[in-house]
């Protein structure tokens, strides 16, 4: 069967990583409890939003301001701080941003010692030390104070 046989006539499928994800602007208002508010942006035309944008302060403004103009109203200032923070920040709470959240204690802890530390290892038996840690030691022989046979 050769290469050119083998390739379907139909379309090809787009792989997910070139696929771009869109989020509906009633799930991103509704996640902020903004709700009532999305038929302003579905009449100024932002029905969705693409998932992994990240828009600026600046473009948030213009979707905002947009959407005023084409409504023919003015968000109240703690309203429209809410829909600002939930436009801009919908990049890291969208698709593929989810990071589960680890506790305090599931952290494990980490021993830093003193600059002058000096590992003791002398009360501890060579074959519980750790190999590379053995190959740092220097071996010389001591005299034991006991006559030796030459």
């Amino acid at each position: 069967m050769s290469r050119a046989g083998s390739k379907k006539d139909g379309p090809r499928r787009q792989s997910s990583k070139s696929r771009k994800e869109k989020m509906s602007t009633l799930v991103l208002l509704s996640r902020e409890g903004l709700e009532d508010y999305y038929t302003y942006f579905e009449q100024a035309g932002y029905k969705m939003f693409e998932g992994d944008a990240h828009p600026s302060d600046l473009q948030v403004e213009d979707i905002l301001k947009t959407t005023e103009e084409r409504c023919g109203i003015t968000f109240v200032p703690d309203v429209r701080v809410r829909l600002w923070k939930a436009l801009r920040y919908q990049w890291f709470r969208g698709p593929g941003h989810v990071v589960p959240f680890i506790e305090r204690s599931q952290v494990p802890q980490l021993f830093l010692p003193k600059p002058d530390y000096k590992q003791v290892d002398t009360m501890i038996r060579m074959v519980e030390i750790d190999p590379d840690r053995q190959r740092q030691f220097v071996r010389t022989s001591k005299p034991s104070g006991q006559p030796a046979f030459r």
